[in-house]
């Protein structure tokens, strides 16, 4: 850093008008010692050494000033303290750092997605479509995707409770007994066998509901082929799709294997090949 001295402002001119960036400011605008602060280079104190007067010199600020930032970039560095445990007893079924693949489903909708779940000793890493699954064909939406941040959620409940405590779910079956008949359990829509063996024990007092249920779809199915289904889309074979205020790529039932079909509609892999046409009106 070289040495130089302040920058020299020339007095303002009598007519020349005087700007204040605050009451304060106005206040002392006569005041001779606050404009000399004001017009110095380096307020309070930082600046070159004249005679003596004992002030940091701007190679003095600069040098505190990297002690400063390499201090605390030597803390930020320090490397966290880990202990790392090997197996007592090596599992059978697992091979350290060989992945694991469990095939399994995700309910969204009422609509089970087939998914293939990466584990590495014990730990989810990675969530992905199911090639086998017709429901996915291998794929994997946004959602599917982060649904592996749910099992590291430290408010995930890992254990039945009772008014915030500890409790088990003999104690909830006591509970349950107790009210009899007033007791009514709400879920969401599911293919779970779980779910169907509980409504096998509750009767009509196991309820389903939904904000993006799939009733009105249903409704309208039974309207048109005399009973409930769900509709299954072959979009790879349509020449032309209209949507009626309906997301089918990312939030409608199905939405996974829509997108594989609905790209493969509109793929050209020839010159006379045509290209499937979409109509969309929304509110």
């Amino acid at each position: 850093m070289t040495r130089r001295a302040p920058y020299e402002h020339a007095p303002a001119a009598s007519e020349t008008p005087q700007y204040w960036r605050s009451l304060e400011e106005r206040s002392r605008l006569g005041d001779s010692d606050f404009l000399a602060s004001r017009a110095a280079e380096f307020p309070m104190g930082v600046g070159e050494p004249e005679g003596g007067s004992g002030r940091l010199g701007r190679r003095g600020f600069m040098g505190w000033l990297g002690a400063a930032f390499a201090l605390a970039g030597a803390e930020g560095c320090r490397r966290p303290v880990e202990k790392i445990l090997p197996y007592g007893k090596q599992p059978t079924t697992a091979t350290i750092g060989l992945p694991q693949h469990f095939a399994t489903v995700s309910v969204r909708r009422g609509e089970a997605v087939g998914i293939l779940a990466e584990s590495h000793e014990g730990r989810p890493t990675k969530l992905e479509g199911n090639p086998d699954h017709p429901a996915s064909l291998g794929a994997a939406d946004l959602q599917t995707q982060a649904e592996i941040l749910s099992l590291y959620d430290p408010d995930r409940t890992g254990a039945v409770t009772l008014a915030g405590a500890k409790s088990s779910w003999a104690d909830f079956f006591k509970a349950a007994a107790a009210v009899k008949g007033d007791l009514h359990v709400l879920v969401a829509p599911t293919a779970s066998p779980t779910v169907a063996k509980l409504r096998a024990a509750f009767g009509d007092r196991l309820h389903t509901w939904s904000a993006e249920g799939v009733g009105q779809v249903q409704a309208g199915q039974k309207i048109a082929f005399g009973k409930a289904l769900q509709p299954v889309y072959a979009y790879e074979n349509a020449k032309a799709i209209v949507s009626l205020d309906a997301d089918f790529l990312q939030t409608e039932a199905g939405s996974v294997a829509a997108t594989k079909g609905f790209a493969k509609a509109r793929r050209l892999r020839a010159p006379t090949d045509t290209m499937a046409r979409l109509w969309v009106a929304e509110p």
